[in-house]
């Protein structure tokens, strides 16, 4: 591990909940701030942790590296999905069959949720389980899963893994910042694509958040739940969208995703249909 990084990084950051909602800008970073607090005094120093096996029906690896985000982008979007509550919107991901993961302060309070498509009509799908500590939930598609384009519905998208050995490496992340609207039909077009480095992978502890990626990519408010890629075109981690300040001044260019070590510890109970607080 390098350690060099963490006294900057953890003594400026606030995370930030980026989605597109109601609530005030103020109320998000109080709540966040609070979520974050008891974790700040004593972080541990992140490691590379061991690879757990996932289930059968998710998180499937790939073997195949693509030769470029453009090409990689053209493989994924159709698996990345706008999510849609009564005051939020963010991004999900296919997990595997009818299964998607995304972000849990996107879904909290929910019970289902508007899952729109590329080019394709809505589906519906209901909260399955959720990690609040790791930001992490996962949702089953329950209506219109049969107008979901077939290569999409028997599998997820393929996963890989992430050390400290991967720092200032190349990663995309794809998610719905953009405002393009709803089609006739209900579709959304497809995702954006931001490119950039991961910057360092962060420890915020085993009771706030776990293991986090720190990346540059530019993403926005609504990109919250999509997937961050690396240049074998494998899901490394899921945006959770951040702010970093210092002397009370916003500083931009670093933003944080759930660390896909987290992910693959968190779905055993996320599919049992278990919720933790």
């Amino acid at each position: 591990m390098n350690p060099w990084g963490f006294p900057l990084i953890l003594a400026t950051v606030l995370l930030l909940s980026g989605v597109a909602c109601q609530r005030s800008e103020e109320e998000l970073q109080r709540l966040v701030d609070e979520r974050i607090a008891s974790a700040l005094p004593a972080l541990p120093t992140s490691t590379a942790s061991a690879q757990p096996t996932p289930p059968a029906t998710v998180l499937a690896r790939s073997s195949q590296p693509g030769s470029s985000f453009k090409d990689i982008y053209s493989e994924v979007w159709p698996s990345v999905f706008k999510i849609e509550t009564e005051s939020n919107s963010g991004t999900g991901w296919m997990a595997g069959p009818g299964l998607i993961l995304t972000v849990q302060h996107l879904v909290a309070g929910e019970t289902s949720v508007v899952v729109r498509q590329a080019n394709a009509p809505p589906m519906t799908a209901r909260i399955l389980g959720w990690d609040k500590t790791k930001d992490i939930a996962l949702l089953e598609i329950t209506e219109g899963f049969e107008d979901m384009h077939i290569a999409v519905q028997q599998s997820g998208l393929p996963t890989g893994s992430v050390s400290t050995e991967d720092i200032a490496s190349f990663v995309l992340a794809v998610g719905y910042s953009g405002t393009i609207g709803v089609t006739s039909f209900g579709g959304v077009g497809g995702a954006t694509a931001n490119v950039g480095v991961l910057s360092q992978i962060t420890n915020f502890g085993p009771q706030s958040y776990g293991l986090n990626l720190a990346i540059d990519a530019p993403v926005d408010p609504g990109d919250s739940g999509g997937p961050i890629l690396n240049q074998a075109g494998e899901v490394i981690g899921m945006v959770r969208l951040a702010r970093l300040n210092t002397g009370g001044q916003r500083v931009v260019g670093t933003f944080f995703g759930v660390h896909i070590d987290e992910i693959r510890k968190a779905l055993p109970s996320l599919e049992a249909g278990m919720f933790s607080d």
